[in-house]
């Protein structure tokens, strides 16, 4: 894959992936860069899934009506160059591009072929799939800063990403909300997030233990209260088995003195947690999300308080407070 963006010396682009924020994203930033350059440009579009190649290549090599340069923007491009014909057309042009557009191809998924190899050689190809949650949470945090000018804290944006999941648009337009609530300079914290960050989607119970393990109470009863509102009804079922599970794992860590076995999330929280509580305190812990889990089975108690305030307890276990 090539490894520079897109700029205004791209002749030819290919954005691959099903994300459409960051294709957009890069179309975007593709305009800004050949207006800069160019000044006004043209921009036309097609639909690969209807438009002919011919078509498609006279647009590139005509000149514009207003401007001098212009932009061609084709999408579903991996139905533009079906037959055989049609991909050697496109080969040809990618190989011998002008100088008067900027040919930008966009696609859910552009498979390996000659023509991708000969963008990847001649032009440029940008992967637009969507990231993994833990990358997600590391671009939103960054994309605070820099677009909505406020700081976000990685445990605010892990948040983030567990009530939306990956879709960066989400993301975006959720951390544009709470950076006007943090006002001018102010900062996103774990708080704000969950007070005004709030979950759209169903969440898996296990997916609460490294919110467990975090040592940061408001992030644990946040998610703790996002499974319980999204997931099917007797939810704490489940979630109890979760954090009986999170805290067997937190025991034998400290028993053992070696990092418990885990993988995912929780082997990640688990890491961050060895060493900060004693056997004595994590076999406590144990034995409280034992009695949670007794507790929400025979219907002693609020099934939903009694696991709020277990996930308090993790906090101030984790937090030496």
């Amino acid at each position: 894959m090539a490894k520079a963006g897109l700029t205004a010396n791209t002749r030819v682009g290919l954005l691959s992936g099903s994300d459409v924020f960051l294709r957009d994203e890069h179309t975007a930033a593709l305009k800004r860069a050949l207006e800069k350059e160019h000044g006004q440009i043209d921009v036309a579009r097609f639909d690969g899934s209807t438009a002919p190649v011919a078509d498609v290549l006279d647009e590139c090599r005509s000149f514009g009506l207003m401007a001098g340069y212009k932009l061609v923007i084709v999408d579903e491009a991996d139905q533009l160059a079906g037959a055989e014909e049609r991909r050697e057309a496109m080969i040809r042009y990618v190989e011998n591009a002008g100088d008067a557009a900027t040919l930008l191809l966009r696609a859910p998924k552009f498979l390996k072929s000659k023509l991708r190899d000969a963008i990847e050689k001649h032009g440029v190809l940008i992967d637009c799939s969507p990231p993994d949650e833990s990358k997600a949470a590391i671009w939103i945090a960054k994309r605070a800063k820099q677009r909505h000018g406020a700081e976000m804290a990685p445990e605010a944006a892990r948040m983030l990403v567990a009530a939306h999941g990956a879709d960066l648009g989400k993301l975006d337009a959720e951390a544009g909300k709470l950076a006007t609530a943090a006002g001018d300079g102010g900062a996103i914290t774990p708080d704000l997030v969950a007070q005004l960050g709030g979950g759209a989607r169903e969440i898996s119970p296990f997916a609460i233990q490294g919110a467990l393990l975090s040592g940061n109470a408001a992030y644990a009863i946040h998610a703790v209260r996002d499974v319980l509102d999204n997931a099917p009804r007797d939810a704490h079922v489940p979630l109890g088995i979760a954090a009986m599970q999170a805290a067997a794992k937190l025991h034998e860590q400290a028993a053992t003195g070696r990092p418990a076995k885990s993988w995912g999330e929780l082997g990640d929280a688990l890491s961050r947690a060895r060493g900060r509580l004693s056997v004595d305190e994590a076999k406590r812990l144990f034995d409280l999300a034992i009695q949670a889990d007794v507790n929400g089975k025979s219907g002693v108690g609020e099934p939903d308080r009694n696991l709020e305030i277990l996930a308090a307890e993790f906090s101030r276990a984790l937090s030496g407070r």
